[in-house]
């Protein structure tokens, strides 16, 4: 992939990652950008270690491990991130916000 084809994949995936809310497999890339599944791994990883999206690893089901990917928010919760798990929803720490009802991000007992 030329250095210009792989910028474009990088800006077209930040900007289909961008408010989705929810995480993104390899695969889900791959159709969204119209690419072979290597280059959406090689744009991911690239993203992911320019530090412009997240990264969890999901359950082991033996070889290689399998990551989703999210758009990079500001974590305003205090507990710690939760793991992915199989159904693909944000952790509290990825999503855009953890609002309280007075507004202060924390719980009964933590406040």
């Amino acid at each position: 992939m030329a250095p210009k084809q792989r910028s474009q994949f990088a800006e077209k995936a930040l900007k289909v990652m961008a408010g989705s809310d929810r995480l993104w497999t390899v695969e889900d890339i791959e159709r969204e950008l119209g690419c072979t599944e290597r280059h959406a791994y090689r744009v991911l990883k690239g993203l992911f270690v320019e530090d412009k999206i997240t990264r969890q690893t999901l359950a082991s089901t033996g070889g290689r491990p399998k990551y989703v990917y999210a758009e990079k928010t500001f974590c305003t919760s205090l507990t710690h991130p939760h793991r992915a798990t199989k159904s693909l929803t944000l952790s509290p720490c990825l999503s855009k916000s953890n609002p309280t009802s007075d507004g202060s991000g924390l719980k009964g007992n933590e406040r």
